[in-house]
């Protein structure tokens, strides 16, 4: 739980992992409230990717920001694909080798999202997948699967639109007097 902010019977109250009038930054400016942003910080989304990529190229294990408490002493393998001796569980989704690209493609996409993968992310990952498919179809599968859990449509249970029209903030009483800028927080801390 410490990985990801959030484990099963870990709630520090009895209302969750967040309080619902929790505000932050420009959000508190114009006062709206934002409670999921308590635990939505960017070292607990970074790890939460590094822990499910390294349940889908290694098994639930320890290894690579895997979820896993450590495990008995036994080195990390390098190979993905190859899952950890001490692995509690592995993925074990095999896609049929006579099913072209788009089939397996769509197969992910309805077991991973319920069929919502937008047509702009569907391409992404295709193109990922495109060059490994022919050559090791377990490859592009373990890349398809990163990519869509790293997709808006895997994380959300509504429909993600991408209309290419820049957010138009509203609510506030003055206009800034800076333009908005944002800072990207990329964490490197192993694997």
């Amino acid at each position: 739980d410490l990985q990801i902010g959030q484990g099963p019977y870990r709630s520090p109250s009895v209302f969750s992992f967040f309080k619902p009038e929790f505000m932050t930054g420009s959000l508190q400016e114009v006062g709206l409230v934002a409670p999921e942003a308590e635990v939505l910080q960017g070292g607990l989304i970074t790890a939460l990717l590094d822990g499910m990529w390294s349940m889908m190229k290694f098994g639930l294990s320890h290894c690579y920001g895997g979820f896993q408490e450590r495990g008995w002493g036994r080195g990390c393998v390098r190979q993905e694909g190859v899952s950890m001796i001490d692995a509690t569980a592995t993925l074990t989704y095999e896609a049929d080798s006579t099913a072209s690209l788009d089939e397996v493609l769509d197969e992910l996409a309805l077991m991973l999202t319920a069929g919502r993968l937008s047509e702009s992310n569907r391409i992404i990952v295709r193109n990922a997948m495109q060059s490994t498919f022919s050559g090791n179809l377990a490859k592009a599968v373990r890349i398809a699967v990163q990519l869509i859990a790293s997709s808006p449509e895997f994380h959300s249970t509504n429909v993600a639109r991408k209309t290419g029209v820049p957010m138009q903030l509203s609510g506030y009483t003055s206009t800034p007097v800076k333009p908005y800028k944002a800072i990207v927080y990329y964490w490197m801390g192993g694997g």
